[in-house]
């Protein structure tokens, strides 16, 4: 059930992505934390009642969806406290402002089947407690950030993950072809160490649809040499 911490977790969400000052960047409703003690009362499911509470969503009695509009500007960066919620999906959609890294805290939340963040400056590695939610997490959407490092073994998902421009540096990730998802969408702009075509593992950037659209590397000795980067993922 909702509580009045849950709705405390909240409230540091909204400080930490500096929501006192959003309604005097552009006209959007505030969060209003003073006229609303419970944000989802017990056993409600709707948005909520309280006014301005725009992007979250609750599902009998507890919050069930968080969403950060571009209206909204958010800056700052993602608090570990957002672990500590319950709700099964968080959108974080063309905060360009965001900066900061995903906080592995948040796979805390065992609930979490949806994860976009998405077009912002959030930087850093993917962690690798990514695997605490292998077994609930169904989207991934990572897409336009400035993520590094290898792509985790431990990153499964049941129906869509996409990692496109990013600066990630890994192996080939067969252990997301099964997805439901185009493989382009993960490697599209990225640096990827492919087992294949050749044994010799290579690096090669991945830049256009057309280069993975078969799921196989493109030969590394049709592009220029690239300088060495850190993979440190194991898949094969």
């Amino acid at each position: 059930l909702a509580t009045q911490s849950e709705t405390q977790l909240l409230k540091r969400l909204w400080q930490a992505f500096d929501g006192p000052n959003w309604s005097s960047r552009v006209q959007v409703s505030d969060w209003d934390f003073q006229a609303c003690s419970d944000v989802c009362p017990r056993g409600f499911t709707g948005r909520p009642t309280c006014a301005g509470f725009t992007g979250i969503f609750c599902s009998n009695g507890v919050v069930r969806d968080i969403g950060f509009a571009k209206e909204n500007q958010a800056v700052g960066t993602i608090p570990a406290e957002a672990g500590e919620l319950r709700a099964s999906r968080m959108f974080l959609y063309n905060q360009a402002q965001l900066s900061g890294t995903i906080p592995a805290e948040l796979f805390n939340n065992n609930q979490l089947a949806q994860l976009e963040i998405a077009n912002t400056g959030v930087s850093g590695t993917i962690p690798e407690r990514i695997s605490d939610v292998a077994s609930t997490l169904a989207i991934l959407k990572l897409h336009r950030n400035k993520l590094s490092g290898s792509i985790p073994d431990g990153l499964h998902v049941s129906s869509l993950v996409t990692l496109y421009q990013n600066r990630l540096c890994s192996r080939y990730p067969t252990h997301l072809e099964n997805a439901d998802c185009r493989i382009k969408d993960v490697l599209d702009s990225n640096i990827i160490l492919c087992p294949y075509p050749s044994p010799t593992n290579d690096y090669y950037p991945v830049n256009d649809p057309d280069g993975v659209a078969d799921n196989k590397c493109r030969d590394s000795s049709l592009r220029n040499p690239l300088p060495t980067c850190t993979a440190t993922s194991t898949t094969t």
